[in-house]
This record gives structure tokens, C-alpha cells and sequence, in this order.
């Protein structure tokens, strides 16, 4: 055990010593190595970066549409909403004009009917008279009869 602990003591100052010891050329070579690896690294995360810019503006742009679409269709609909108002008080009004156009034919309909009425009560009034005039006048006319065959038969007796 006492022996690994050694070794590991003794690698970590080898390390160092190791890399004293590498020759230049290998040491700029493994340093080419580290920047390439840390440039793919770079460029994959700007790849990261840049599809998450695209995304976010995708999802921007589907934003604005969306807001455009539903300002547009709050427009349709207050449109629509002062379309329906306009109809209904038109409408309305013409329902009213009628309403007043029937009351204003029933009452003028309903004095005709008064004025007939009244006209019949007067032709009735006037038949009643004839008819009571004429009645009188036959009861006269049967009278006078009775009378002048009252006298006939007494001239002949």
C-alpha cells in the first residue's frame, strides 16, 4: 500500500516533469490538438447557439403572426359586433314603424266600423219608422174600410 501511495505522489511529479520533458514539437503539436478540439467545441456550440437563435425567432415570429391574427380577428369581430347592432336597432325601428303603421290602420278601421255601425243603427231607426208609419197607415187604411163597409151594409139594409 505504502508502495501506490508512493506512485501516486511520484506520478503527479512525474506529470510535471513529463511535460518539461516533452520535446517542443510534440508539446505544440498536442497544443494544435487542444485548439482544434476547443474550435469543433466552439463551433458546436455556436451550432447550439444559433439553432436556439433560429428557434427563438421562429417562435417570435409565430408570436407576432399570432398577435397580427388575433388583432385582426378582434377587428373582424367588433366589425361584426357593429354590423349586428346597426341590423338589430334597423330592425327594431322598422318593427316599430309597422307596429305604429297597424295600430294607425286599426283605429282608422275601428271608426269606419264605428261610422257603419252608426249608420246601421240609423237605416234600422229609419226602416222601424217606415214600418211604424206604414203600419199606422193600414190600420187607418183597415179602419176606414171597416167603416165605409159599416155604412155599405147599412145603405143596403
Amino acid at each position: 500500500m505504502s508502495g501506490k501511495g508512493k506512485m501516486g505522489k511520484g506520478k503527479k511529479g512525474a506529470k510535471k516533469q513529463d511535460i518539461e520533458k516533452i520535446p517542443p514539437h510534440e508539446e505544440k503539436f498536442a497544443l494544435e490538438i487542444q485548439v482544434d478540439v476547443l474550435k469543433r467545441k466552439l463551433i458546436e456550440e455556436r451550432e447550439v447557439a444559433d439553432k436556439a437563435k433560429g428557434a427563438e425567432m421562429e417562435i417570435k415570429t409565430k408570436y407576432f403572426e399570432l398577435e397580427k391574427k388575433f388583432e385582426e380577428e378582434e377587428v373582424t369581430r367588433m366589425e361584426i359586433i357593429a354590423d349586428m347592432t346597426r341590423q338589430y336597432k334597423s330592425m327594431q325601428e322598422e318593427l316599430t314603424k309597422e307596429n305604429n303603421k297597424l295600430k294607425s290602420t286599426f283605429e282608422i278601421q275601428k271608426q269606419i266600423l264605428e261610422e257603419k255601425d252608426e249608420q246601421i243603427d240609423q237605416i234600422k231607426k229609419e226602416r222601424d219608422s217606415e214600418i211604424y208609419k206604414k203600419d199606422e197607415e193600414i190600420h187607418e187604411l183597415n179602419q176606414k174600410i171597416v167603416e165605409m163597409s159599416t155604412e155599405f151594409a147599412e145603405m143596403l139594409r
